[in-house]
């Protein structure tokens, strides 16, 4: 391998392991934003059940059991929202991330995305899967470069079998 294309290599190896830990360190404060966001949806939904369950009125109003269809709605939903906010905050480090893609509400992820600004990445676990980022990234251009490497390596033996066998069909002098 020349000098030019070992540069080259590290230089790409650099790019891939930076991207990759920069967008692995953002995760955790993606994940923070989604919980609050989250948390904003659980209590507006409280809320509109009071509100439902507060509209209920026998006389000239909708009775509690017409209302019943819809406050058991409400209250389904909230039973989601409430699981997922707990399995992804009762989460550790390393199965947050799995938790937050099972237990997400894709219209709620959707807007936190939406909204969703970079943070600086001090806190431990952002500094863990800023690390895993770039292991994983290196591990990933050493795996997708090794094909290329075998290729090459096999046409600069073949290089260096042409070069002895042409050196010994020379004549001595």
């Amino acid at each position: 391998m020349s000098w030019v294309t070992r540069k080259l290599d590290m230089l790409v190896a650099a790019v891939c392991a930076t991207a990759a830990g920069m967008t692995a360190s953002q995760l955790q404060a993606f994940i923070h934003q989604y919980l609050q966001r989250l948390g904003g949806h659980v209590d507006e939904a409280r809320v509109s059940l009071q509100t439902v369950l507060e509209t209920a009125n026998p006389i000239g109003g909708p009775t509690p059991e017409a209302l019943a269809p819809v406050a058991a709605r409400i209250q389904e939903r909230i039973d989601v929202l409430v699981n997922g906010y707990q399995a992804i905050q009762s989460a550790d480090t390393w199965t947050r991330p799995f938790a937050f893609f099972r237990h997400a509400d894709p219209a709620i992820a959707q807007a936190a995305f939406n909204q969703f600004e970079p943070a600086l990445p001090l806190s431990p676990d952002s500094l863990v899967f800023t690390l895993a980022g770039i292991v994983l990234a290196l591990v990933a251009w050493e795996i997708f470069k090794f094909p290329f490497s075998l290729a090459l390596s096999g046409v600069d033996k073949s290089r260096k079998k042409r070069r002895i066998f042409d050196s010994r069909s020379e004549p001595l002098t």
